[in-house]
């Protein structure tokens, strides 16, 4: 299983530690491939990459004002729930302010 990411100076320090391990192991006769990143991630998932609590990802889906989501098969009363990494990456562009021109 790939190593969890963070998003900000951490994920970059911890993405350049992993790239220098496999450089060291290249030179050694290692293989080399980067883990690879899931496409689709849970609530609990994308609250942990991006820091935004369960409870608003949630408080948006029930408004219809957050990213895209699947909602996938139902145990109960509970739904599985995920996003597609590419559907929160565009709603988080959609977002984006130039403060120039705010």
């Amino acid at each position: 299983m790939p190593p969890r990411t963070r998003s900000g100076p951490a994920g970059v320090e911890e993405f350049a530690e992993l790239v220098a391990r496999h450089i060291i192991a290249l030179g050694q006769g290692a293989q080399f491939s980067l883990p690879r990143m899931k496409t689709r991630l849970t609530t609990k998932e994308l609250s942990e990459e991006t820091g935004i609590p369960e409870e608003t990802l949630r408080y948006w889906r029930k408004k219809g004002i957050g990213p895209k989501y699947i909602r996938g098969e139902s145990e109960g009363d509970k739904a599985t729930i995920l996003y597609r990494r590419k559907d929160y990456e565009a709603w988080e562009e959609s977002r984006l302010v130039d403060p120039a021109s705010a």
